[in-house]
């Protein structure tokens, strides 16, 4: 009879379990040889034969313990493998649960990195933000105080010009026209002329109608000379 009874087995067989198969086998037949033996052995008759027989026994029983302590350690060192690559592939797994650990670590830093960057990125703009914000508010005051000023100076223009008539007219009474017929030097009365047309600001209409009213005597007929589209102040001197 086999020493060891076979478990059931169920799914894919492993190397350790074709081994410990192979094992029980080898045992079984080495015990199946040993009983073939003592049949043979029990076979003779006489005084001897109880001796033999005695013998066999002890020698079967020897052959078995010797095969169970073969079939133990076996199985010691198939379950001491075992326990080997147990721990291997767990020491394997603990090494690829630290590399994702430092890697989650890394992908961290990395997240808290790029968040940092963000960060500062935003309160560089938010800053240059507001320093843009005050200079364009000192724009804004500056532009308001020269629109300022230059109203201020359209205001004074317009009534330096709303005055300036009343200073021509004043000057103008200071200085009365004089009379030119002919007789006196022209290049005396013209040299008066252009000195009151300078003082009283005078455009050359305003001197063509002073100069024309200014003729008297022979110096009238100078008018006659002038073509309609020709009455100018320039025609009118030359």
């Amino acid at each position: 009879m086999p020493l060891l009874q076979r478990d059931d087995e169920q799914g894919p067989r492993t190397r350790r379990q074709v081994e410990m198969d192979a094992a029980r086998q080898r045992l079984e037949a080495e015990d199946r040889a040993g009983m073939g033996a003592t049949a043979a052995a029990e076979a003779p008759t006489g005084p001897s034969s109880e001796m033999n027989l005695a013998a066999v026994l002890a020698a079967m029983q020897a052959s078995m313990e010797a095969n169970q302590r073969k079939l133990q350690d076996l199985i010691a060192a198939n379950q001491e493998e075992a326990r080997r690559e147990q721990e291997a592939a767990r020491r394997e797994q603990e090494a690829a649960r630290r590399e994702q650990e430092a890697a989650r670590r890394e992908q961290e830093e990395a997240r808290r990195d790029q968040e940092a960057k963000q960060n500062l990125i935003l309160e560089k703009i938010d800053h240059g933000l507001v320093t843009l914000g005050g200079k364009v508010k000192n724009l804004t005051l500056e532009v308001k105080e020269v629109s300022a000023r230059a109203d201020s100076l359209e205001t004074r223009i317009v009534k330096l010009e709303a005055r300036e008539p009343v200073a021509v007219q004043a000057s103008a009474a200071k200085f009365d026209m004089p009379r030119f017929d002919g007789t006196s030097s022209w290049t005396a009365f013209k040299y008066q002329f252009q000195t009151l047309v300078k003082t009283n600001r005078w455009d050359d209409d305003q001197s063509f109608a002073a100069l024309t009213l200014a003729l008297r005597g022979d110096a009238l007929l100078v008018l006659e000379n002038l073509p309609p589209d020709g009455r100018t102040l320039e025609r009118l001197v030359t």
